[in-house]
């Protein structure tokens, strides 16, 4: 699977570095608000909270491309945690499309020109 870099500017970061790290923190506290309240396994807020933080790397780094962040997510729920998935399923479909947009609009939401 090829990787794509979402964050091609960190070259040009250095001297910002404090501000990036404020600007990645928010971005991840956004992200891990959708996952909490999508809360697939169904865990509740509390643990929610902390449930799911480990994948969102892979989640920011396939936020560039819809099809790809749904198939992520699609594997995700299949493979790490052992849930079952239908995209025939017209609710579960919609629920991840919804996750989905949710995401990349956070994702490209973020300027990182400006730093």
């Amino acid at each position: 699977m090829k990787q794509v870099k979402l964050l091609p500017l960190l070259d040009h970061v250095p001297g910002h570095l404090f501000l990036f790290n404020c600007i990645m923190k928010k971005l991840i506290d956004q992200i891990n608000k959708v996952l909490i309240n999508w809360d697939p396994i169904g865990v509740g807020a509390d643990i929610a909270e902390t449930e799911y933080i480990d994948y969102i790397p892979q989640i920011i780094k396939n936020a560039t491309d819809e099809s790809q962040l749904m198939v992520y997510l699609e594997q995700m729920l299949l493979n790490d945690m052992g849930l079952s998935y239908n995209k025939r399923n017209l609710v579960q479909y919609k629920t991840m499309q919804t996750v989905c947009t949710e995401i990349i609009h956070i994702c490209k939401s973020v300027d990182f020109k400006k730093l």
